[in-house]
């Protein structure tokens, strides 16, 4: 199953957004492998919390950045073009 890990980091102030695609066998692995990505990025001063949405295999995702609805959700929205 593909998933994808968007982690929020800051240091006083926001450090923007990052956004990992990771393969797990279910949500549970998925989740301690964004812990384990937390836990590296954690020290005294930064902070950094994450959010783990699923996608389907047959999803294709569009390259572009995931709007803040997105973010807080965990659920992508999708727009004809």
């Amino acid at each position: 199953m593909r998933f994808l890990i968007v982690s929020h980091s800051w240091f006083v102030s926001s450090n923007g957004f990052t956004v990992d695609e990771v393969e797990a066998d279910d949500m549970k692995h998925a989740k301690l492998l964004a812990a384990e990505r937390q836990c590296d990025l954690d020290d005294t001063f930064n902070k950094t919390r994450s959010k783990v949405i699923q996608i389907a295999d047959n999803e294709h995702l569009a390259p572009r950045r995931l709007t803040l609805w997105e973010r807080i959700t965990g659920r992508l929205s999708y727009t004809d073009a």
